[in-house]
Formats: structure tokens, C-alpha cells, sequence
């Protein structure tokens, strides 16, 4: 349960970026932190487990992974801060990645795979934001 737990948390912090209810500061958004390579690797090993992948499948996901957060990082660089146009390329980018991880699996693992993001999304809903201030 444990390892799920911490899965669970890599994914939110990658995967869902739009997703994320990020921090704010001063009444705007901070967009979350991009997963760095040792977090990407588990991610993808992670899911490489729980869909079943072969070896190829988990080389292409991987690869797609590291663009995709490359590609991320990129955007992302403009401002630290969410705005409107920021937001809809990385929702624009967010699709297009879950089309191609989509188009390496096989039916049954497309399922896993939704059923999966859909768990995801639903334990970062249920999770109450950090509080802020001074501790």
C-alpha cells in the first residue's frame, strides 16, 4: 500500500499537471514543480508494473515521458505564475501525451490506464491543500 501511496503521489506531481490544484500566492497560481529524472524513471517503471508493459512499451512511455515534461518545463519557464494562455498549452500538451501513451497500449491496458488516471484524479480531489505560513 505504501509503494501505491507513494505512486500516487509521483503521479500528481507529473502526470496531471492541469490537474493539480496548485499553490497560490498572493491571489494567483504557481504552477506545480516538473518531476526530475529519478521521478520520471519510477513513475514509468511504476506504470510499467501496474499496466503490464513490455520492455518496448515501457522505452517508448519512457521516452514520451521525458519529452512530455521537457516540453513542460519549456512552457512553463515563460512564468512561474498560471496564466490563461500558460494553462491551455499545457492542457493542449497534456492531451496530446495521453493520446500517445494511449496509442502504445494494448485495449486491456488502456483500461488500466484510465482506470488508473481516474484513481489518481480522484485521491489528489480528496486531499486537502497544504496551509501556509510560518510553522
Amino acid at each position: 500500500m505504501k509503494k501505491y501511496t507513494k505512486l500516487l503521489w509521483l503521479i500528481l506531481a507529473s502526470l496531471f499537471i492541469t490537474n493539480i490544484a496548485p499553490a497560490q500566492k498572493n491571489g494567483r497560481q504557481i504552477l506545480p514543480p516538473i518531476p526530475d529524472t529519478n521521478s520520471i524513471k519510477e513513475i514509468v517503471k511504476n506504470l510499467s508494473i501496474e499496466l503490464s508493459l513490455n520492455k518496448e512499451q515501457e522505452e517508448q512511455i519512457s521516452k514520451l515521458y521525458f519529452k512530455h515534461f521537457e516540453d513542460v518545463k519549456n512552457i512553463s519557464e515563460k512564468t512561474k505564475y498560471s496564466n490563461s494562455k500558460v494553462r491551455k498549452e499545457i492542457e493542449l500538451l497534456n492531451a496530446d501525451f495521453e493520446q500517445e501513451v494511449n496509442f502504445l497500449l494494448k485495449e486491456k491496458q488502456k483500461k488500466k490506464y484510465e482506470i488508473y488516471v481516474n484513481k489518481v484524479k480522484l485521491h489528489r480531489r480528496d486531499q486537502k491543500p497544504p496551509k501556509g505560513g510560518k510553522h
